[in-house]
């Protein structure tokens, strides 16, 4: 993906992810699963994050994000980036977790993206 067409808010890195789960598939343990062509087929939730502003790049929004994320999953501010990794990949890959679930936090984070 361009620099260019990446999400440039916090909100649309949120929705983009959100529509990759929701529309291409959800996974745990993995950040992203490929088909035996080598597309996309199923992302966890930081892997959808990632993916959305390019994987291994570097991105205020991105951080801020996965933040956000975070904190709508555990219900408090977090503001260090590998704790706030590690509530999402723990809540991710929970085997109490469902698609369902996930997709419901997408929406908490998507709401308080708005109030940034």
């Amino acid at each position: 993906m361009e620099k260019s067409n990446r999400a440039k808010t916090i909100k649309e890195v949120l929705v983009a992810a959100k529509w990759m789960i929701e529309n291409i598939g959800w996974c745990q343990e993995d950040l992203v699963i490929y088909d035996r062509n080598n597309n996309e087929e199923a992302f966890c939730a930081t892997g959808a994050i990632s993916y959305v502003n390019g994987y291994g790049e570097r991105s205020i929004v991105k951080d801020n994000a996965i933040r956000v994320l975070a904190n709508a999953i555990d219900g408090y501010q977090i503001h260090d980036t590998t704790t706030c990794l590690d509530t999402i990949v723990n809540f991710n890959d929970w085997s109490e977790t469902t698609k369902n679930k996930v997709l419901s936090k997408f929406d908490k984070a998507i709401k308080l993206s708005e109030k940034i």
